[in-house]
């Protein structure tokens, strides 16, 4: 299974309380840009995981102005905000890959979580460190239960 594992896109500056911060201009244009590319690469997910936090949210609908990815199972999951276990996001991603019918989801959360996930879904990687709207993918293998990262990209390199 693949797992595309994105981080919101840009957000206003801390104002008030974190969960309602709000995409920029510049993060709804990046996010709108990377589903562009993630469409050529994958055209079909089966679930579309996302944080409850505002901006990750609005992230996941900036993807699908450019990425119609058909007919995904869209989950909003409080063990996808900033301060959640990865560990807990991960083992949730585990249960999906061995359910054998799901071949890619995507994750939009935030940092720290992101990276830690990274880490937790491949023990072979330290926790990268991921700009806004950056996205990386893992493979699961279900055979041998070990995640590998195939690739993680910034916007800009989405083209």
């Amino acid at each position: 299974m693949l797992v595309y594992i994105m981080r919101h896109g840009e957000a206003e500056s801390l104002a008030g309380r974190d969960r309602e911060r709000q995409l920029t201009p510049v993060g709804a244009s990046e996010c709108a840009q990377v589903g562009r590319w993630l469409s050529t690469i994958q055209s079909n997910i089966d679930y579309a995981l996302t944080s409850s936090y505002v901006r990750a949210e609005q992230s996941l609908a900036a993807l699908k102005t450019s990425w119609k990815f058909g007919h995904a199972v869209e989950e909003t999951h409080d063990y996808l905000i900033p301060s959640a276990s990865a560990d807990a996001a991960a083992s949730y991603l585990w249960e999906l890959a061995n359910a054998k019918a799901v071949n890619a989801v995507l994750v939009v959360s935030h940092m720290p979580l992101v990276s830690f996930l990274v880490e937790a879904l491949d023990s072979g990687r330290h926790a990268p460190i991921f700009c806004t709207s950056g996205v990386a993918c893992i493979e699961l293998n279900t055979d041998n239960q070990l995640g590998h990262l195939k690739w993680i990209k910034a916007p800009h390199e989405c083209r």
